[in-house]
C-alpha cells in the first residue's frame, strides 16, 4: 500500500458541498465515520476497490466541533486502475458453452465431459 501523505484538497463551508464532490468527481463512496475528541472525520474511498484492488486513492473529509463553518478536504495517492482483482467466474466462451448445452437438454455430468472434450480437441489444433 502506498504511504503519501494527506493533501489538502480545498476548504468547504458545508458537509454537504464536499460530500457531494467527493461522490461525482472522485469516483468514491463513504467508507467509515470516526468521532474523535472535537472533530468528526468523513473516510471516503475508490468506489471501484473491488474491481481494482490496488486502487488506494483516499479523501478524508475533517468536520471541527468547535468551527461547523471550515470544513477540510484532503486527498491521499491517486486512482490506480491498471490491474483488476482476480475472478472466480468461468471466461465468455466456456459460459457461452455452457448456455448452449443447457439449451440442448444434457445433464451436469455430461456438461463436465463436453468441455473437457472441447479444451483437449482446442489444445490439439493450437
Amino acid at each position: 500500500m502506498s504511504s503519501k501523505q494527506w493533501t489538502l484538497l480545498y476548504t468547504a463551508q458545508s458537509y454537504e458541498e464536499p460530500k457531494d464532490v467527493a461522490k461525482s468527481c472522485f469516483n468514491v463512496c463513504q467508507n467509515r465515520r470516526s468521532d474523535v475528541n472535537d472533530q468528526t472525520k468523513f473516510s471516503f474511498k475508490c468506489s471501484e476497490y473491488r474491481k481494482y484492488a490496488l486502487c488506494y486513492f483516499q479523501i478524508k473529509i475533517i468536520v471541527s466541533d468547535s468551527n461547523m463553518n471550515s470544513i477540510t478536504i484532503m486527498f491521499k495517492n491517486e486512482h490506480e486502475q491498471y490491474e483488476r482483482n482476480s475472478t472466480t467466474r468461468l471466461p465468455s466462451p466456456i459460459c457461452e458453452s455452457i448456455s448452449n448445452y443447457v439449451k440442448c437438454g444434457l445433464s451436469q455430468p455430461q456438461i463436465k465431459a463436453s468441455l473437457i472434450i472441447n479444451s483437449v480437441i482446442e489444445l490439439i489444433f493450437l
